[in-house]
């Protein structure tokens, strides 16, 4: 039995749901055989401190339109729930679902949905409350995945320490602690400048050995990807079926931009701090002096100098993590001709 519970601000919104779902319910029962058994109950905000924790709670566009904060208390009431949002079209703008997302909302049903796309969100969001309870465990290996004490995470969810090192599946803002150390333990910069026969080099280069730096590219190109933005290729590498030994967890790719957003979301963990020792080439220039030779005279010149730069060359790491995200990133590449009459 799947317990529904629709949450908003009036008995009549409520009601109002209630009986859509109802004659959804009663309409899929009719033709669809894989349909759970389900209840719809409706409360008030003031019943919702003396309810037991439901699988699924959907929270009305009236109580979310005067206060989205709602989407917070319900899960500090009720932390391993779902919940989905019931919304009009004056709700249905992206920066209010993002807000939602960032909350916990795991996905949008417009007012105006039909009874099949309904039963559509609803079949996976049961699915995805069997597995919240079913998944399979992997152990994410620490050299691979950051430093530390190697982290356990399941396909759909995550097992951390609290401050005082107890298991929680529950991820707490108050249970972060300082891991990790950005300074290095050795840093300096290289310099070369050589000639030989005309030929000339000149290399700047810098190092730094030890500290530690939080790598959001695993975060935000490999974990909390959706399908529809920009990903990292170790998205070949997360976990995907039972027997997978990966450093990453499962990424679950969306139908639409707002289909389960919130529900894969990783949140901040010591699984992607890691060692930063870098070895960083800025800039390398190479040329040739043709003061020695004969023919520059039979030319009209006294010198003529050539010159190749190149900025940014290289950069070695223990890390990969994309650049240019906070200041523009380029390699640029320069010649000139220096010449003298």
């Amino acid at each position: 039995m799947l317990e529904l519970l629709i949450l908003d601000k009036t008995a009549e919104s409520r009601n109002k749901i209630r009986n859509r779902l109802c004659d959804f319910i009663y309409t899929g029962s009719q033709s669809v055989d894989i349909l759970p058994r389900i209840s719809v109950k409706t409360i008030s905000v003031e019943e919702l401190s003396f309810q037991k924790s439901p699988k699924l709670i959907l929270l009305g566009s009236e109580i979310l339109s005067k206060d989205r904060g709602i989407v917070s208390d319900v899960k500090t009431l009720f932390p391993n729930i779902v919940i989905v949002a019931w919304i009009n079209e004056s709700l249905n703008k992206l920066f209010i679902i993002e807000d939602l997302a960032r909350l916990g909302v795991a996905d949008i049903f417009l007012d105006s949905i039909s009874a099949n796309e309904f039963f559509r969100k609803l079949i996976i969001l049961v699915r995805k409350t069997n597995k919240k309870s079913n998944s399979k465990i992997i152990i994410v290996d620490s050299g691979k995945g950051g430093s530390g004490v190697t982290s356990i995470v399941s396909a759909l969810g995550e097992i951390y320490l609290d401050k005082d090192d107890n298991i929680t599946y529950t991820w707490n803002v108050d249970d972060q602690v300082v891991i990790g150390d950005s300074n290095p333990k050795w840093r300096g910069t290289l310099g070369l400048n050589a000639g030989y026969k005309g030929f000339t080099c000149s290399l700047v280069a810098s190092y730094r050995w030890g500290g530690d730096i939080y790598n959001t590219t695993l975060i935000d190109r490999v974990e909390n990807v959706t399908g529809y933005g920009n990903m990292d290729k170790r998205v070949f590498d997360t976990w995907t079926q039972p027997g997978d030994h990966s450093p990453y967890r499962q990424v679950l790719m969306l139908e639409t931009p707002t289909t389960m957003m919130g529900f894969t979301s990783t949140k901040p963990t010591s699984r992607f701090v890691q060692k930063n020792n870098e070895l960083y080439m800025s800039s390398l220039s190479v040329g040739y002096d043709f003061y020695r030779q004969s023919w520059l005279r039979k030319v009209g010149l006294q010198r003529l100098k050539l010159d190749f730069y190149v900025d940014e060359l290289v950069r070695l790491s223990s890390i990969q993590i994309e650049r240019g995200t906070s200041y523009p990133f380029a390699r640029t590449f320069s010649f000139s001709v220096n010449a003298t009459f």
